[in-house]
């Protein structure tokens, strides 16, 4: 089994990895291992490539893997990571009205996820929340609180991983 403790670049922002990637992929020795968001969170895991190659992924504390990450590299092969693409609940966000509203209105949607715990990020414009309980029950959480300005749909999307350091796991101080 290969052990991956770092990161080496990635192909998306990195001129010299990508066209070394685009070489070794042209020789049939570029291998994929792909991370649903979720896992692409964790320091530690243990995942199989498109080729079957195992790897051990022991990164540092607070680092994630994002689409296009090098995990290894050497004269035969390049192991590049993808992530998976996920159901989300997509909401846009265009508020009309004066200042204090469209404040108001961010303010209680932010209320509203973060109440119910919801993972989320911003991508192109709208927040992104991976669907992680019955779609209904999400459905019906927006629509209780009819916040104007605020529409939303159900997508597969291509995400990136959420960073640890951005989930905030927290107990409530006055009860359960």
């Amino acid at each position: 089994m290969l052990v991956v403790h770092k990161i080496l670049g990635n192909i998306g922002s990195d001129e010299g990895l990508r066209g070394r990637f685009e070489e070794l992929e042209k020789k049939g020795l570029a291998e994929h291992i792909e991370f649903s968001p979720q896992e692409a969170t964790k320091g530690r895991i243990r995942k199989t490539t498109d080729r079957g190659t195992e790897l051990g992924i022991a990164l540092e504390r607070g680092k994630g893997i994002r689409e296009g990450d090098v995990l290894s590299l050497d004269e035969r092969r390049i192991i590049v990571a993808r992530l998976k693409t996920l159901e989300a609940l997509v909401i846009t966000v265009r508020p009309a009205g004066p200042l204090h509203e469209v404040i108001e209105t961010a303010v209680r949607l932010g209320h509203i996820l973060g109440n119910q715990h919801w993972p989320m990020t911003f991508k192109e414009g709208v927040i992104v929340v991976p669907v992680t309980v019955d779609k209904k029950v999400m459905e019906t959480v927006l629509k209780t609180y009819d916040l104007k300005g605020i529409s939303f749909t159900f997508q597969e999307v291509e995400v990136e991983a959420l960073a640890p350091s951005e989930v905030h796991p927290h107990d409530h101080p006055f009860g359960p």
